[in-house]
């Protein structure tokens, strides 16, 4: 903060208008949360009079600083030739003139009713800086029962068989109903693959042909 070498008379007539200032109404509306907050507008609407009142007026100027930030200098002045000024560095979450704008307008803002003391609410400080990177939610897959047991009745060997249930009574496992229904197509294809032509083959020997059934391993 830097101020003129005296501020006698700039204190008494701020001290005057603080004391006739009420807090800045709350008449817009941020749609990120749902809120409402006192604009620029309405922190002028509730400092302005009080201000002239007493010989005070507000300059604020745009500018940059050492490292090339975009800063906001606001200067509180008195007729008397007194003034007290403070600078400060924006951030700006997107540069582009709609990032700035909107890094400008809360700056001024809050710069404005700091410098006066005006009391205002919470505000719409997210347009001006930068967005953060929306939450990745898992969804869960959706389960379709019927789909589900058309993959069990493709199956063409018990391993496969084994394999595609084991998968989808993990998908299913929140439906009871759909647990059973899976169960019991798996256990009918179980019984249709071990008793299978396709599951036989013949052991020729002198005296007669001997047929043979390959055993599969139990599991459930």
């Amino acid at each position: 903060m830097k101020t003129s070498e005296s501020i006698t008379k700039i204190a008494e007539a701020l001290t005057k208008a603080q004391a006739a200032m009420k807090p800045a109404l709350k008449d817009s509306r941020n749609p990120h949360f749902n809120s409402k907050y006192a604009d620029l507008t309405s922190v002028w609407d509730a400092i302005r009079t009080p201000l002239t009142d007493n010989g005070l007026s507000v300059l604020q100027l745009v500018g940059t600083n050492e490292v090339e930030k975009t800063t906001l200098t606001t200067r509180l002045l008195h007729v008397s030739g007194e003034w007290i000024e403070s600078t400060w560095a924006i951030p700006i979450g997107k540069q582009d003139p709609q990032g700035l704008g909107s890094a400008l307008s809360y700056a001024r803002r809050y710069a404005l009713a700091a410098t006066v003391g005006v009391v205002q609410d919470d505000d719409d400080a997210n347009a001006a800086m930068p967005a953060a990177k929306p939450t990745q939610t898992f969804q869960p897959k959706h389960f379709s029962l019927a789909d589900a047991i058309d993959e069990i009745q493709s199956s063409t060997t018990l391993e496969e068989l084994q394999s595609k249930f084991t998968r989808l009574y993990g998908e299913a496992k929140a439906s009871k109903a759909s647990v059973e229904s899976l169960t019991v197509a798996k256990d009918e294809m179980k019984e249709n693959l071990g008793t299978a032509p396709a599951r036989k083959y013949e052991l020729k020997t002198l005296a007669k042909p001997v047929v043979k059934t390959e055993i599969e391993g139990e599991w459930k």
